[in-house]
């Protein structure tokens, strides 16, 4: 038997196997962002169908290479590692272009074929597991299938009397098989747990936003909370006139119905949205807030100072609920950077088309490190403190169109400026 014969048979070999291993990196690629399970493996029907189409149109087909070699690789790939629907549509597809296009008995193609996929959903079934399965029991059942395969195939054949007439010829296909179905077996469980691990990671990140939003939707209705549970104990104490009681009551309600409204938000917080915009006056809400703070700085001893640079209302455009919601944040962090009592400033004016809020106080202040930080997730310079205050404000500011910087240096205080578009300025260039 000549050289010739053999490099052929070898070329032939490696060139169906070069067509398999195309198919299985288009489908890792084209499949990066199908996430659907039905998706990806209709995406890797239609690769595998493709290449199957150029193979025949580009290649001579040896009808034993395609017989025993790539039929048995391929069919079993789609069975192990794609699913039923795939399986199905391999075992049609080549089970034709094996009979009607290459030359092969049809007998013992179909034979050899449907015993494989029968054998190989037994398999699934029976071990099917969840996760990632390891390589080697992958492995066990793939080369079964193709064992199968290869012993149904031949049976028929040689009892049909179409079997392959060189016996040499065939030893040196089959242990090409052998060969060929441990590499595309390794390289593509190797390729599947990479997706598994992607779709972990996926999972995670989702696992890791739910406990995220979980434990700022704690911290953000903490604040009305302990603020109500503060004036609903006030209420309590001997001494005080029914107008107090009634203020404190008040406040209380307040507080709640603030919670409440945090609440709302966070169900739609995946995707905010500007619902029920309005002109509000900043000024008002700021000294609508100093009920709410004042037990607070008394607690700390910490003198809070107001200071409206203009007169009369400085109006904005945006949602009352969610500016409050910022203030109260940044007025308790300004009140907490400052353990040993201190000064806070609230400052109010206009420059230009824009309305500026300025928070300052007298406490330990940060380094330019943490300054970087302020806004990121789980980022946060108190003991107790969950981080995520700071990123619901910023996030806040940004959706009513404001910006938000912070100065500071360690032992000299910090201050916040927040900067909104005025009312006024905002209309005019919506009508202009």
């Amino acid at each position: 038997m000549g050289e010739q014969f053999w490099i052929t048979l070898l070329a032939r070999e490696f060139h169906g196997l070069l067509y398999i291993f195309g198919a299985c990196l288009l489908s890792l690629v084209m499949t990066l962002k199908l996430y659907g399970v039905p998706r990806r493996r209709l995406t890797y029907v239609a690769i595998l169908t493709l290449l199957s189409c150029l193979y025949f149109a580009t290649e001579t087909v040896d009808p034993l290479v395609y017989a025993v070699q790539l039929t048995p690789i391929s069919i079993a790939l789609a069975i192990i590692f794609e699913g039923f629907v795939p399986a199905l549509a391999a075992w049609a597809a080549f089970a034709l272009c094996g009979t009607l296009v290459v030359g092969n008995g049809w007998l013992p193609t179909i034979a050899g074929t449907s015993v494989m996929v029968l054998l190989g959903i037994y398999l699934n079934r029976r071990g099917s597991d969840s996760g990632c399965i390891p390589y080697a029991r992958y492995l066990k059942r793939y080369m079964l299938l193709v064992a199968a395969h290869a012993a149904i195939y031949l049976a028929v054949a040689y009892g049909t009397g179409s079997g392959p007439p060189n016996g040499v010829a065939l030893f040196w296909t089959l242990a090409g098989t052998l060969v060929s179905a441990l590499i595309v077996s390794a390289v593509y469980h190797r390729v599947k747990h990479q997706e598994h691990l992607h779709m972990e990671l996926i999972d995670a990140e989702k696992y890791q936003v739910i406990g995220q939003m979980a434990a700022s939707i704690s911290h953000e209705i903490r604040n009305p909370l302990t603020t109500a549970k503060g004036f609903l104990q006030l209420m309590g104490k001997e001494g005080i006139n029914e107008e107090t009681r009634e203020r404190y009551r008040e406040y209380a309600t307040e507080g709640i119905n603030h919670a409440n409204a945090i609440i709302s938000d966070y169900l739609n917080y995946a995707k905010p949205t500007r619902e029920s915009e309005q002109p509000f006056d900043v000024r008002a809400e700021l000294d609508g807030l100093m009920p709410w703070v004042t037990p607070m700085s008394t607690m700390a001893d910490v003198e809070i100072r107001i200071q409206h640079l203009k007169d009369g209302p400085l109006l904005m455009l945006g949602e009352p609920k969610k500016f409050q919601q910022c203030m109260l944040n940044i007025l308790k962090n300004a009140i907490e950077s400052m353990p040993s009592g201190g000064t806070m400033t609230v400052m109010t004016w206009t420059e230009g088309g824009k309305l500026c809020i300025q928070v300052s106080d007298t406490g330990v202040g940060m380094s330019e490190e943490q300054l970087r930080q302020i806004g990121k997730p789980f980022f946060t310079t108190k003991e107790a403190g969950t981080g995520l205050g700071m990123l619901v404000v910023v996030q806040l500011i940004q959706l009513m169109s404001g910006t938000i910087r912070y100065r500071s240096k360690p032992g000299q205080g910090t201050i916040c400026d927040i900067r909104f578009k005025r009312y006024e300025h905002a209309r005019l260039n919506r009508t202009s």
